[in-house]
């Protein structure tokens, strides 16, 4: 194991009575003075009953938190209400059409955009619904709420997809947004699906559908960085179940329009997300859902062809229910890592300790 330079571990939103997680499906931005905005979703558990913190949770709230210290402090006074409640959230798109065109165009590019992406309710009621919103003012407020189209034919509709807020821009303005989609009425292993947008996410059009090698198992919750050389990559988890799920990079030559396979990251651990570090090498953290559980990152020296030892930022999870990690890069190098958390010692025990969202700030 090659150990990275800790520097510390923050606590950014815990309470004894709530679930909160998921950073990686609220988003995570760093605008141009340094200031850093991250989502994750949050709802009430007494830490006792049967189900409390399962997945399938959909009456939860994304909300988003800031700092001005470039991570070091997340004051709660922060917090801002994206959707109150996701259930509510996606019973109103059930009678929006997609392709519904916004009257605004967007600048992808602009300080202060940003994108989330989310889906339907599991595991029936709307998994074909995907949507995407923007915020032009570092998230205080959202709108051009789309109802992303759904490609196919109706023998190979897509019966469920699941978007996050994983973006990219191209060099040409192109937005690209990365969700995943399983096929009906078969409903076949998911694979990764590619949204594209001229307008900066006013209307949508679907883009490509990734091929993973091998087909099996899962290929879900894609995320994507733009090299200096316009290479995009995307770093894919490939679950067989909850604690046995793993990652893959894959690579376009063509601007996200044919992907081939390029590595695999490690043993265990997704999803992981992809930064760039100003020496050129490629950082990929994720969550560890096998004892010792935690958070784990290897790097690579050549983009992403082959990957070094496996770094530990953490080993005292207290479950498998951790992980789903955001990154950002500080201008001093300093990689700020969000992640949700249990921890092994904490004063509530239930399947492991209080799910509470947490940042290290490390250098590999």
């Amino acid at each position: 194991m090659n150990q990275p330079s800790l520097l510390r571990h923050v606590t950014v939103y815990r309470k004894e009575n709530e679930f909160a997680g998921w950073p990686f499906n609220g988003g995570m931005w760093m605008f141009r003075d340094g200031e850093m905005l991250l989502g994750f979703f949050r709802g009430p558990c007494d830490y006792r009953t049967p189900g409390c913190t399962g997945h399938r949770k959909v009456d939860v709230e994304h909300c988003v938190i800031r700092s001005t210290d470039g991570g070091e402090t997340w004051p709660l006074d922060t917090i801002r209400t994206v959707y109150p409640n996701r259930r509510a959230f996606a019973d109103s798109l059930r009678s929006t059409p997609p392709l519904v065109e916004s009257q605004e165009t967007f600048d992808p590019t602009a300080d202060g955009f940003c994108l989330i992406s989310g889906f339907g309710l599991p595991p029936t009621d709307a998994p074909h619904i995907v949507f995407a919103m923007i915020s032009t003012d570092r998230g205080k407020t959202w709108k051009a709420r789309q109802r992303l189209p759904i490609a196919g034919t109706e023998e190979g509709q897509f019966a469920h997809v699941g978007g996050r807020p994983s973006a990219i821009v191209r060099r040409d303005g192109m937005l690209l947004l990365f969700a995943h989609g399983s096929r009906c009425p078969k409903e076949e292993p998911s694979v990764p699906l590619i949204y594209a947008s001229s307008n900066g996410g006013a209307t949508w059009g679907m883009l490509a559908e990734v091929v993973p090698q091998p087909r099996l198992p899962m290929a879900i919750m894609p995320y994507p960085i733009l090299l200096e050389d316009d290479t995009l990559l995307m770093a894919v988890r490939r679950q067989y179940d909850f604690q046995n799920a793993y990652t893959q990079v894959y690579a376009s030559e063509d601007h996200g329009r044919t992907w081939s396979l390029r590595s695999r990251v490690n043993d265990w651990g997704a999803p992981a997300n992809l930064i760039e570090l100003k020496d050129g090498r490629l950082v990929c953290v994720y969550g560890y859902r096998r004892q010792p559980y935690g958070v784990r990152a290897s790097v690579s020296a050549d983009q992403g062809r082959t990957w070094g030892p496996e770094m530990i930022l953490r080993r005292d999870g207290g479950s498998a229910d951790l992980g789903y990690p955001r990154s950002l890069l500080r201008e001093d190098g300093t990689i700020v890592t969000a992640y949700y958390f249990n921890r092994d010692r904490d004063t509530v025990l239930f399947e492991g300790g209080i799910r509470q969202i947490e940042v290290t700030l490390w250098q590999p």
